[in-house]
C-alpha cells in the first residue's frame, strides 16, 4: 500500500512545483496536459495530507504561502533531480532532447529569437520555455537554463560567453527638444529630464564610457527598456538606451540623437549555471548561438 502512496505523493509535488513554476492552475494543466480540475484536486490533497495551506489563491494568479515557498524549495530540486536521472538516460544520445528554459529581456532581441527557433527547428526533441522578463532572474532557483544578460555579471557561479555588445546612446523627441533646449554638453544635459530606467528602489544614473556617471532626474521612472523609449517618445525626457533601437524611432521621426559623441557599451552574454555535467541540450544551444551571433543584432536590458 505504501509504494502506491509514494506514487501518489510524487505525483502531487510534481503538479505541485509546476502549479507554483506557472503561476496558475490553468497553466500549470495545460504544462501538464491534465484536465484543470485534476490540478487543482491534487494540490488541494496534497495540502490536506500536509495539514497546511500551500497556496494563497486569487481569481487570477496563485502565490507560495511562507510554509509553501519552503516545501517548493524542496520539492523543486527533488523533481529537477529526477528530471535530470531521467534524462542522463538519453544524454549518450548526440542530438539533444528534453525542455529548454531560457530568459531573454522584454525588448530588443528579435533577431536572437530568430536563431533560438532556429535551434529547436534543427533539433526537433527538443522542446522550448521562453521567459520574457526585464527583471533580475535567479537561474538556479528558477530552474532557468540559459540566460540572455546585458552588462555586468555579479553572480561568479554563472557561467558566462560574450556574444555582442549593445551601444547605448542618448535620444529624446523633437517635441521635447523643441520645448527644453537641445544639450551641447555634458554640463547641459545634467539639467535635463530623463527616463529611469530601474527598480524604484534603485539609484538611477547614466554611466558613460570615460567612467562619468550622471544622476537621472525627472518625473518618470520604469523597469523596462520598452516603456524607457515610449516614454521618451512621448516627449517626457532623454532616454539613454541601445543604439539600434533609437535608431529604428530616429527613422519613423519619433527621436533624435543628444550629443551622439556621448555614450558606453555592454556586453550581452549568453549565460548559464555552472554544473560539472551540461546537459547536451544546454551545450547545444550556446554553441548554436556562439556560431550564428555574428548575423544578429543584440540589444538589451539586465536579465
Amino acid at each position: 500500500m505504501r509504494n502506491n502512496a509514494a506514487v501518489q505523493d510524487w505525483n502531487e509535488m510534481v503538479v505541485f512545483v509546476k502549479v507554483v513554476e506557472t503561476g496558475g492552475f490553468q497553466r500549470a494543466a495545460e504544462a501538464l496536459g491534465l484536465p484543470k480540475s485534476s490540478v487543482s484536486r491534487k494540490v488541494a490533497s496534497l495540502e490536506e495530507r500536509l495539514g497546511a495551506r500551500l497556496l494563497h489563491r486569487t481569481t487570477r494568479t496563485v502565490h507560495t504561502t511562507e510554509i509553501g515557498q519552503g516545501f517548493y524549495d524542496r520539492c523543486a530540486r527533488l523533481v529537477a533531480d529526477a528530471e535530470a536521472a531521467e534524462l542522463a538516460v538519453t544524454e549518450c544520445q548526440s542530438e539533444p532532447v528534453g525542455t529548454l528554459r531560457i530568459s531573454v529581456p522584454n525588448t530588443g532581441l528579435g533577431p536572437f529569437m530568430r536563431t533560438v527557433f532556429d535551434y529547436v527547428t534543427r533539433y526537433p526533441r527538443v522542446r522550448l520555455e521562453v521567459v520574457t522578463t526585464d527583471r533580475y532572474v535567479d537561474l538556479v532557483r528558477e530552474r532557468i537554463d540559459v540566460a540572455i544578460r546585458a552588462g555586468e555579471l555579479a553572480d561568479s557561479n554563472l557561467i558566462a560567453r560574450k556574444i555582442t555588445d549593445a551601444h547605448l546612446r542618448f535620444a529624446a523627441s523633437p517635441k521635447y527638444l523643441d520645448e527644453h533646449g537641445r544639450p551641447e554638453t555634458l554640463d547641459d544635459l545634467r539639467k535635463h529630464d530623463g527616463i529611469a530606467l530601474g527598480p524604484p528602489d534603485a539609484p538611477a544614473a547614466w554611466h558613460l564610457a570615460d567612467g562619468t556617471s550622471i544622476p537621472v532626474r525627472g518625473r518618470v521612472r520604469v523597469t523596462a527598456l520598452a516603456n524607457a523609449i515610449d516614454a521618451a517618445v512621448s516627449g517626457l525626457g532623454i532616454v539613454f538606451a541601445p543604439d539600434a533601437l533609437i535608431e529604428l524611432e530616429i527613422e519613423k521621426g519619433n527621436l533624435e540623437r543628444v550629443l551622439p559623441e556621448l555614450g558606453n557599451s555592454a556586453t550581452v552574454s549568453i549565460v548559464y549555471p555552472s554544473r560539472d555535467n551540461l546537459s547536451t541540450k544546454v551545450r547545444a544551444f550556446v554553441d548554436h548561438i556562439l556560431e550564428n551571433f555574428d548575423a544578429m543584432t543584440v540589444t538589451g536590458t539586465p536579465v
